[in-house]
C-alpha cells in the first residue's frame, strides 16, 4: 500500500507554523497528504466513567490504551448538554448561537462548511456509521459523506467493508455509539465486571427514565409551548424514583461504556487488519455527558454542570508522536474540525470554523487559559420544570478562566461561581464570597452571546418526512415518544 505523506513531518510543519489552515483558505479539490482519520464519538459519555480520567472501574481498555498511545485533553468541554446541537457544533466548529440548530425539526444552514464537506472536497473517502439520527440526515449532517450507515453492535464490520471499497484512498470516518445512552439494555455479560443488576430493576430504569422524559417535554410533545403546563409534583414523584435506583443506575451505565469501549476495539482492529492504523488519526471523544442524580437532575440537557459538559478527548497520532502527553489547557469540542484540518492540510472557507487548532498547545502546553473563554452552552427549546425555569432560566453559558468556572443564567441574569480546583464537583457556589470574578465572568459571557447572535446563521426548516426507521431510532433512544 502506498503510505501518505509521512505524518511526523507533517506534524512538524503544522507546528512550526503560526496560520492555521482555515485562515486565508479556500476550498479546493487538490491533493490529499494527510493522514485518515477515524473520528469515534461516544454519544452520553462522561469523563469521570474514563479509566484515563481518573475512574477506577474497568470501564474503558482500550481508550485508555489509546490514551497512553495518544494525546489526552485533561479539561475538554462539549458545545452544549445534548446531542442535536452538540453535534452540529462540532461538525461546523460553530457555537451553538451561531449555528441556530436548537431544537427538533431544523438542520444546519445550507451554506455552512461541515467537516466532512471539506474533507470530501479535498478527496477524502467520506463515511457516517451513526446510531442517534440526531448525527446525520435529521440534522443536514449527512451532507459530504459519500456513504450514511446505521450502527448497531458492528462498528468494526461496517469499517471493514468501507475500507474494502475504497482501497488505499485517504478516508474520514464518522462513528457515533450510543451504548451509555441506555443503562437498561445492559446484558448479563456486559454487568460481569461490574456487579448484578436484576432484571427487575432494568425494567424499572427503562420505565422510570420514560416517564420522566414524557414529563419534562409533555408540553412540546403536544405543541405547546413549554411551561403551559405544570406538572412540577409529577416531575419531583419520578426524579425521587429515579433516585432510588441510583446504585443500579450507575452500575449498568458502567457496563455499557465498557460495551461502547469495546466498539471502538472492534474499529481500531479493523484498522489494523487493513494495514490502516499507522496513517490514521483516531481521535476518541463523547457529545455531552449524563446527570446520575448530582445538582437534583438526572439523564441529560437540563443543566451544564460538569457531568454533562466535560468531555473525554483523545487523539492517537498515525507516527506516535506525543505519546503519554495530558494537556491541562481548557479547550472546546470546536477545537476537533479545525484540528482535523491542520492534520490533513484541509482548506475551509475563511470564518467557517470558530474552533481553533489544538496542534500548537502540543508545543506550548500552558498550565490554563489566562484569558476567560466562553466553552459550552445551553438553550432549551423543549423541557419545562418550574424550579430550574426559575433558577436557571432556559439559556445558560459556561465560562473558563484558570481554576474558575462560571455559569451566567441568562433570563433570571444571575451567575454561579465554582473553583474546579478545590471544588470539581461544583457544591460551593463562591458568586457571593468573590463578587468581582462572578461579574466579570458574566459581563463577558454577555458580550460573548450578543457578538454570536449577531453572526447566527439561517438554520433550515427540516422538510424532508423523517423516516419510519429514523423515528423508532429516536424514540428508542427517548427523544419523541
Amino acid at each position: 500500500m502506498t503510505k501518505l505523506r509521512d505524518a511526523t513531518f507533517l506534524l512538524v510543519a503544522l507546528l512550526v507554523s503560526c496560520t492555521p489552515s482555515t485562515e486565508n483558505a479556500t476550498p479546493s479539490a487538490a491533493s490529499t497528504n494527510g493522514p485518515s482519520v477515524l473520528l469515534f464519538l461516544v454519544d452520553t459519555l462522561r469523563a469521570d466513567r474514563v479509566g484515563t480520567y481518573g475512574y477506577d472501574g474497568p470501564t474503558t481498555p482500550t481508550i485508555d490504551r489509546l490514551a497512553r498511545e495518544g494525546i489526552v485533553f485533561e479539561d475538554a468541554y462539549t458545545p452544549g448538554p445534548w446531542t442535536l446541537p452538540s453535534v452540529v457544533s462540532i461538525m461546523l466548529s460553530q457555537p451553538i448561537c451561531r449555528h441556530g440548530v436548537e431544537v427538533d425539526g431544523f438542520e444546519v444552514d445550507a451554506e455552512a462548511t461541515s467537516l466532512a464537506q471539506a474533507l470530501h472536497e479535498v478527496g477524502y473517502a467520506t463515511a457516517s456509521f451513526i446510531a442517534n439520527t440526531y448525527a446525520g440526515r435529521f440534522a443536514g449532517l449527512e451532507r459530504g459523506f459519500d456513504t450514511n450507515g446505521a450502527l448497531v453492535d458492528d462498528a468494526g464490520s461496517l469499517i471493514g467493508s468501507f475500507l474494502d471499497e475504497i482501497g488505499e484512498d485517504p478516508f474520514f470516518i464518522y462513528v457515533h455509539d450510543v451504548h451509555p445512552h441506555d443503562p437498561h439494555l445492559a446484558s448479563p455479560r456486559a454487568l460481569e465486571p461490574f456487579g448484578t443488576v436484576s432484571p427487575e430493576n432494568l425494567k424499572r430504569m427503562k420505565n422510570r427514565t420514560s416517564r420522566y422524559r414524557q414529563l419534562t417535554r409533555s408540553d412540546f410533545a403536544a405543541g405547546k409551548e413549554p411551561g403551559t403546563t405544570d406538572n412540577t409534583r409529577d416531575q419531583r414523584v419520578a426524579l425521587a424514583r429515579l433516585r432510588q435506583i441510583k446504585d443500579a443506575y450507575g452500575t449498568a451505565y458502567d457496563a455499557r461504556v465498557r460495551q461502547a469501549d469495546e466498539q471502538i476495539a472492534d474499529a481500531v482492529d479493523e484498522l489494523a487488519r487493513h494495514g490502516r492504523l499507522d496513517d490514521t488519526v483516531v481521535i476518541v471523544v463523547s457529545d455531552h455527558g449524563e446527570e446520575l442524580g448530582e445538582h437534583g437532575g438526572w439523564l441529560h440537557d437540563q443543566s451544564v454542570y460538569e457531568e454533562l459538559v466535560r468531555a473525554p478527548l483523545i487523539v492517537r497520532l498515525p507516527d506516535g508522536s506525543h505519546a503519554g502527553t495530558r494537556i491541562p489547557s481548557v479547550v472546546s469540542l470546536l477545537d476537533i474540525a479545525p484540528t482535523i484540518a491542520d492534520l490533513t492540510n484541509t482548506p475551509v472557507p475563511p470564518s467557517s470554523f470558530e474552533g481553533r487548532s489544538l496542534l500548537p498547545l502540543l508545543e506550548a502546553q500552558p498550565e490554563e487559559r489566562s484569558d476567560p473563554a466562553v466553552v459550552s452552552m445551553r438553550i432549551n427549546r423543549k423541557k419545562y420544570f418550574r424550579p430550574w425555569k426559575t433558577q436557571r432560566g432556559d439559556q445558560n453559558l459556561v465560562v473558563r478562566e484558570g481554576p474558575w468556572k462560571a455559569i451566567w443564567n441568562v433570563e433570571p441574569n444571575t451567575v454561579e461561581l465554582y473553583d474546579l480546583s478545590v471544588d470539581p464537583a461544583e457544591k460551593i457556589d463562591l458568586q457571593m464570597a468573590h463578587p468581582t470574578i462572578a461579574t466579570r465572568l458574566a459581563d463577558h459571557a454577555r458580550d460573548y452571546l450578543r457578538r454570536c447572535q449577531a453572526r447566527r446563521g439561517k438554520p433550515q426548516a427540516h422538510s424532508a418526512e423523517i423516516s419510519a426507521e429514523s423515528a423508532e431510532r429516536l424514540r428508542a433512544l427517548g427523544y419523541i415518544d
